[in-house]
């Protein structure tokens, strides 16, 4: 934020507000054409491809991590230590 405000020589909150104003109409604009949800038939379809794919019934998804490297905290021992062979945080 602090190179684009410098970039166009305006202040850093206007240059904050421009990206959230830009990033609200992008989302309203784009989101009912890219995130429409499912009707019940939808639904039905990505559970049977679930199922077909994975073999397992009755599920509509399946959530993810993502491990991400962190300094050791003090006494921790191997609490922190992943099998990637560093530390890290799990975030869902």
């Amino acid at each position: 934020m602090r190179s684009l405000s410098y970039a166009f020589r305006i202040g850093h909150s206007t240059v904050s507000e421009i990206v959230r104003e830009t990033c609200e109409k992008i989302f309203e604009t784009l989101s009912p054409i890219y995130l429409k949800q499912p009707d019940s038939n939808g639904w039905k379809k990505i559970a049977n491809e679930f199922s077909k794919i994975w073999n397992f019934p009755n599920c509509i998804g399946a959530g993810d991590g993502k491990h991400f490297a962190i300094q050791c905290p003090s006494n921790s021992g191997s609490t922190w230590y992943n099998y990637k062979g560093f530390h890290s945080m799990v975030m869902f």
